[in-house]
């Protein structure tokens, strides 16, 4: 996610900032990346997205979306802020 948002959500401009922060609770662990993005459309994203990363690749297209993939397989949860900058990844300790 964090490459996501250096390279989708601030374009590789280096005048742009993103962040990283986490809190850690007796049961979880929550991840927060935000950056300064104008953000994405991810109901669409997940709507029309084959999730298996390397299908836009057969087609010839650049492979996109593992970031996304990897991250769904590996937190309990994934939330994305209405505009699509801001992602909180969620993993429980008991699972």
């Amino acid at each position: 996610m964090v490459n996501n948002a250096i390279e989708w959500g601030c374009k590789n401009d280096l005048s742009k900032h993103f962040k990283i922060t986490y809190t850690v609770f007796s049961d979880k662990v929550i991840f927060k990346v935000e950056d300064e993005g104008e953000g994405f459309d991810f109901k669409h994203f997940f709507a029309t997205k084959d999730l298996d990363p390397a299908g836009e690749e057969r087609e010839g297209k650049r492979a996109g979306g593992l970031g996304i993939y990897l991250v769904r397989q590996c937190m309990d949860e994934l939330k994305f802020s209405l505009k699509g900058n801001v992602v909180l990844m969620t993993k429980y300790f008991d699972r």
